[in-house]
């Protein structure tokens, strides 16, 4: 599976059926796999997500999705090839050799990339903080408090520099520090529970092993 083009090989037993490069299109996927009756299908889990699964599981065909890390490997087999790997697959497949991982539901997935969205953005406006506080030291001007507060965004609000570089930069470094509405957002978002398997579970955003949950 690559964001263009998706590598297809089909077997019956030890026989190969059919090999061939498909664009990276679902409904042509669909047509091809309906050739076969009772076919099963699968692919390793990647960055292309998982709405070719989706796709195919809502139209009756069965998909699986596999972790490439739990594929089973043949000691010295360093060769890695898109139609090596279709291949293998497909008979690993026909054999019961491979695991299929769940596959969260969009609800669950968008949570997911909600809890991943805030931990960016905390990250970014962390690493903000530090550019603009070691300008500033930099230049001799040492922050009023130890933290991030209302007294200390003042401050910065008022510290002029004498060269226009210097100015320039102090003044991106602010910027991209105010810039925090991202996080707030999915904060905001985090507060509502998001959807659970097991309804006994209770969600809290502040706990980091819900957090962890949702990764």
């Amino acid at each position: 599976m690559h964001a263009r083009s998706i590598r297809l090989a089909a077997v019956r037993a030890d026989e190969l059926l059919e090999e061939r490069t498909l664009p990276y299109d679902e409904e042509a996927v669909e047509r091809l796999l309906r050739r076969w009756p009772l076919v099963r299908c699968c692919y390793e889990a990647g960055p292309t997500g998982f709405g070719l699964y989706r796709h195919l599981v809502e139209r009756g065909i069965c998909c699986e999705v596999v972790a490439p890390g739990l594929v089973p490997q043949r000691p010295g087999d360093r060769v890695k090839t898109d139609p090596r790997d279709a291949r293998k697959l497909a008979r690993l497949l026909a054999g019961g050799l491979l695991e299929p991982i769940h596959v969260p539901s969009p609800e669950l997935e968008a949570v997911r990339d909600l809890v991943r969205a805030r931990e960016d953005a905390r990250l970014d406006r962390m690493r903000d903080r530090q550019r603009l506080s070691k300008f500033c030291l930099r230049h001799s001007r040492l922050l009023p408090t130890s933290s991030w507060t209302v007294i200390r965004r003042k401050w910065l609000g008022e510290q002029r520099f004498e060269h226009a570089a210097e100015q320039t930069t102090f003044d991106t470094y602010l910027h991209a520090v105010d810039l925090v509405a991202g996080e707030s957002r999915c904060s905001s978002a985090l507060s509502v529970r998001p959807p659970s398997r097991d309804p006994g579970v209770t969600w809290s955003p502040s706990c980091a092993a819900c957090a962890g949950s949702t990764r």
